[in-house]
């Protein structure tokens, strides 16, 4: 029961100013007469819920797991070098798998033609800031994670660009880098400075 919380009270704290920053984006393409459908909405729930497991899964770090532990460097828990431990091969599929959803849920929210290098920035700097997280609690900074997390945003935004390849017809959104890097950077901002409340009452 205490773990349903959690998620919901995470999906709160993320839903209510990431929704506030969507619908100024929105309210912008509505000022420059740009059209953008209503069933969008329904995506960008499905991405929020989406988002609040990643975190959940990957231990994104808050500010209280900061103000307990500090940030660490140890040499066991932060690797920089592609490849240069032990091969899991089925912790890289699964960060592949992760991260498919990603790929595909975010253009499908800005309903834009993101070319393969902005899809591929875009996960990049998802994946980046949760590992940057990491280092505030104890939890395995790595780069391999940072490489098969973005293969896996890549991977889905190819079947994206597939299922939706006839049903597009421009854009809507005038800066979809820009937009992703805001509903991205809210997302991750909310969890680290108000999910912490949920670790902090949990442990007393």
């Amino acid at each position: 029961m205490t773990f349903l919380l959690n998620l919901l009270f995470s999906f709160a704290i993320i839903f209510f100013p990431t929704s506030f920053v969507y619908w100024l984006f929105r309210k912008n393409s509505l000022s420059l007469g740009i059209s953008r459908p209503k069933s969008q909405w329904f995506a960008f729930v499905l991405f929020l819920i989406y988002i609040v497991l990643v975190y959940d899964i990957t231990g994104a770090g808050t500010w209280f797991e900061l103000k307990i532990t500090g940030v660490s460097f140890e040499s066991n828990q932060l690797n920089l070098i592609p490849f240069s431990r032990d091969i899991n091969n089925l912790a890289y599929f699964l960060n592949v798998v992760m991260f498919m959803p990603f790929g595909f849920l975010l253009p499908f929210i800005l309903n834009n033609r993101l070319s393969f290098l902005k899809m591929t920035f875009l996960g990049l700097s998802f994946s980046t800031l949760i590992e940057l997280s990491q280092l505030t609690n104890y939890r395995h900074t790595d780069v391999d994670d940072l490489i098969m997390n973005t293969i896996g945003a890549i991977i889905g935004y190819i079947f994206y660009r597939l299922i939706m390849h006839h049903k597009i017809h421009g854009s809507t959104t005038n800066n979809p880098v820009l937009e992703g890097i805001a509903l991205c950077l809210t997302t991750i901002v909310s969890h680290f400075l108000l999910f912490g409340y949920v670790i902090k009452y949990t442990l007393i």
